[in-house]
């Protein structure tokens, strides 16, 4: 009896202990699971998304600007950059600005431009962009297969005022764009250039810098204070670049000569000198890089001297003006893109050995029917277009390229074309400006006073023939 009370009590033990062994192991597996679960990582928001996706990109932005990231893209959102904007409570908004996105080949690529009015700020909905006001809205998204920013619908009230409605109904359901402002940038803002400056090591030089009409664009004049009776004067138009420099390819370089009764002549050295101004964020000093003549030095340094007073020059200089290496007083165009002053083809015509670029020989406008094709130097070989095509009183397209000149069969070859296309609205004010594509080819050949283009994207300006 006592033996089988011994056994039953073993088995119960043993039964125990498992009992025991099994609860432990309930226990740690029950206190393991909230650590496995801390774990997990919270997912991303959309704006995280968005900051990785354009992180290098937004860093490359200039100081005072600002961005804002819109669903105009079914894979991705599109980024808006601007330097105008405004404030509404805690929350900033803007009215135009720059669409960048992703083309076909996962590169970030600039889209064009949007403009909208005050009160209807920039707003996105269902991968669409809105801009207008209550006369004109625009509705746009983003082809990344076609590199396209395309138009899904717009409406004017003047023509179809019932779908206008509709239209500004649906631009109130959606939510506006916020900007946020860059941070930490090294690369100078466009307006930090404006003003005045002086030579660092001395006031020998001075150099005033005032923004166009025109985004982006500088009227520059730089004086070179010789001992009277002289004084060399160099005027261009510049460009503001997105590595923050000021680039120029149009500086026409004059030696003025003062008689005794104060009156001057000018003597034009040449038209087309090109060079880059650069402006140092972390000492605010103004470098100056010429590639013509290297005035002095290859490079000067400036800085910020508001007080002084410049005498500045245009183009369209009142006095005589006379130039040595040619027959004809230089004259001057303006194309309506960048009004850069140049010389016609007769007055400054050059060989091959005399250094110019060969393209000197066939700069000018050149037209056929509404479309102009303005040929400009480009460095020492280079030849650069714009072409202006109207098809309306309302709306208009350019395309820019530029590529080598070949000298043997006098042609150049481009990959590089942009085409754009610009909407007005009834008082004259652009509407939309947008890329149509990027990296056309073709070719354009030059035949004595005309020339032919010959695109190989569109085609559009077969069996033309552009004259001078």
């Amino acid at each position: 009896m006592k033996r089988k009370l011994l056994s039953i009590l073993s088995v119960l033990m043993m039964v125990a202990m498992l009992l025991t062994l099994a609860g432990c192991n309930k226990k740690e597996e029950a206190a393991a699971t909230p650590t496995e679960e801390t774990t997990v990582k919270a997912a991303d928001s959309p704006y995280e998304l968005d900051m990785k996706n354009f992180e290098s990109f937004i860093k490359s932005l200039p100081d005072g600007g600002y961005y804002g990231f819109a669903a105009m893209d079914k894979d991705h959102d599109a980024l808006l950059v601007t330097d105008s904007t405004y404030k509404e409570g805690d929350k900033i908004y803007a009215l135009a600005a720059t669409v960048y996105g992703y083309d076909k080949n996962g590169k970030v690529v600039e889209y064009g431009d949007v403009i909208s009015s005050k009160g209807y700020p920039l707003a996105t909905k269902d991968d669409h962009l809105y801009f207008g006001d209550n006369e004109s809205m625009t509705k746009v998204t983003i082809e990344e297969y076609r590199n396209a920013m395309t138009i899904i619908d717009r409406q004017k009230k003047s023509e179809a005022p019932a779908k206008l409605d509709a239209l500004l109904s649906e631009y109130q359901a959606a939510t506006p764009v916020e900007f946020k402002a860059v941070e930490g940038s090294e690369i100078p803002g466009p307006m930090a250039y404006a003003g005045n400056w002086a030579e660092k090591t001395s006031e020998r030089v001075v150099i005033a810098i005032e923004p166009t009409l025109e985004k982006g664009w500088f009227d520059v004049t730089i004086t070179w204070k010789e001992a009277l009776p002289q004084k060399d004067l160099y005027t261009m138009r510049a460009h503001y670049q997105k590595d923050g420099t000021l680039f120029y390819d149009n500086c026409r370089y004059l030696v003025r000569t003062f008689d005794d009764n104060a009156k001057f002549t000018d003597e034009v050295k040449y038209t087309n000198g090109s060079g880059i101004l650069k402006l140092n964020k972390k000492d605010n000093t103004l470098a100056w890089t010429d590639y013509k003549e290297s005035p002095g030095s290859n490079t000067q340094f400036f800085i910020k001297a508001d007080n002084i007073k410049i005498e500045t020059v245009t183009a369209k200089s009142t006095t005589k003006t006379t130039t040595k290496t040619t027959k004809k007083a230089e004259t001057t165009k303006s194309t309506k893109k960048a009004e850069t002053t140049k010389s016609t083809k007769k007055a400054e015509t050059t060989t091959q050995d005399d250094g110019q670029n060969p393209v000197m020989n066939y700069i000018g406008r050149y037209g056929s029917g509404r479309a102009t094709i303005d040929v400009e130097c480009q460095g020492k070989r280079d030849a650069h277009f714009h072409v202006y095509w109207s098809s309306s009183a309302a709306e208009h397209s350019e395309w820019t390229m530029s590529g080598t000149f070949d000298e043997d069969t006098q042609t150049v070859k481009y990959t590089n074309c942009v085409k754009r296309t610009i909407v007005y609205d009834e008082n004259g004010n652009i509407e939309m400006d947008a890329i149509e594509y990027t990296g056309g080819k073709g070719v354009i050949s030059f035949r004595n006073n005309s020339l032919t283009w010959n695109d190989s994207q569109e085609h559009i300006a077969d069996g033309m023939t552009f004259t001078y």
